[in-house]
């Protein structure tokens, strides 16, 4: 929108993320943005292209693999708290399935 937003920028250099210097990949052809404050990493658009360890990712992962079960938990918890003995209800099966062709 025009604006930098530094809270974002702040927020995510302590969660561990690292610029990405741009000499790292010369194949990018990139010319940095005028001003800007990262002039020597990778930054397209006011976007700054960065980098984080494994074990970040993972942990990111698997912190909001948490909270969706949980989530998902609540969910069927209200649901069967609905549920009468004259008139039992299933736990609803979930599941997902992609189909297609994908052409490249």
């Amino acid at each position: 929108m025009g604006e930098s937003d530094n809270r974002n920028v702040s927020s995510r250099f302590r969660e561990g993320y690292v610029p990405v210097k741009a000499e790292d990949h010369k194949d990018l052809q990139l010319m940095s943005d005028r001003g800007s404050e990262f002039a020597d990493n990778v930054e397209v658009g006011g976007l700054v292209l960065c980098k984080t360890s494994l074990e970040n990712k993972e942990a990111r992962e698997e912190y909001y693999s948490d909270k969706a079960a949980t989530q998902m938990e609540s969910v069927d918890n209200n649901f069967m708290r609905e549920q009468d003995p004259r008139m039992p209800l299933l736990r609803p099966e979930r599941s997902t399935r992609v189909t297609g062709s994908f052409k490249k």
